[in-house]
């Protein structure tokens, strides 16, 4: 899969969609005037406000926990942009575009009805092999329909979807409804600051010192350079001994023009961070510490 999906938030996106109905059926409630028609001809149309603005402050910040923690425990980013609401009604859409400063990561939640009425509406992704199709050669006489060139991801309630912003993506044209009660309802944002940090009685000066050791032996390991471009992030499990014990990849959007030469350096980089860290004695503590390391590569 080229996306990831979570139903980790049902919870809070239950609780936003409560909270929008009720604003949403009191024809006379001032929460209601302060959406924006963004229309920008052959790009966006739909409507949207800041979700801080027009949820409780306190589901609001329940949100923003909520993602943060994701992002923490599956992306190894400590923080989130600025989230924004969107509702999509007859005629309003995304058009193919890419993210690429807000953040590695972003996200869509829905919030849209348990029962849709509408058609369309998806988020809609380039598929990873078409971006490299020229490169990777092209099958003589192969044909392809939309359906081999884009992926869709449904609208459903309590989903999270988290992917690449830099693969061009979009949300197909919504028909079939003008009530916005009816229509598709996201959060939406990036995941931001891919940063090392540490959970357990480790500190985070014992845990600097073993990541400007890792910077040489990252170095060294790639010393012909790097053609992948991305963030990946690894988890060290450290034991009260201070011996590492397990390191995992939580996620990864690298991406190369050659799939070899991204699968190489998928596992270079992965047994430099295994070896380094396996291999360094961390002070020992009362309890087991977890280092987690994102490792973004730019061109």
């Amino acid at each position: 899969m080229s996306y990831l999906v979570s139903n980790s938030l049902n919870p809070i996106a239950k609780k936003l969609r409560r909270e929008f109905d009720a604003i949403m059926t009191d024809p006379h409630s001032p929460d209601r005037f302060q959406w924006d028609w963004w229309h920008l001809p052959g790009r966006y149309t739909h409507l949207r406000t800041p979700a801080a603005q027009f949820f409780s402050e306190s589901a609001a910040a329940k949100l923003v926990e909520e993602l943060r923690k994701y992002g923490r425990q599956n992306l190894g980013c400590q923080e989130i942009s600025p989230i924004w609401l969107s509702n999509y009604v007859e005629g309003c859409e995304q058009r193919l575009h890419a993210d690429r400063p807000h953040g590695p990561w972003a996200f869509v939640l829905s919030l849209s009805p348990l029962r849709r009425k509408f058609q369309g509406g998806e988020t809609i992704m380039i598929r990873p092999e078409i971006l490299s199709l020229w490169s990777q050669g092209v099958p003589a006489g192969h044909a392809f329909e939309e359906n081999e060139i884009v992926e869709r991801v449904p609208p459903i309630q309590g989903r999270l979807v988290v992917f690449d912003p830099r693969r061009p993506h979009g949300v197909s044209r919504v028909s079939g409804t003008l009530d916005p009660l009816e229509g598709r309802l996201v959060v939406h944002g990036w995941f931001a600051q891919p940063l090392p940090f540490v959970e357990g009685p480790m500190t985070p000066a014992a845990a600097e010192d073993s990541l400007q050791a890792f910077d040489k032996v990252l170095a060294k390991s790639l010393s012909n350079g790097i053609e992948s471009t991305g963030t990946a992030a690894y988890r060290i499990f450290i034991s009260p001994t201070g011996r590492a014990t397990r390191v995992i990849k939580l996620a990864s959007s690298l991406t190369c023009s050659r799939l070899e030469t991204l699968a190489s350096e998928n596992r270079i980089i992965f047994a430099a961070v295994k070896t380094h860290f396996v291999g360094w004695k961390f002070p020992p503590a009362k309890r087991a510490s977890i280092l987690t390391l994102p490792l973004s590569f730019e061109r």
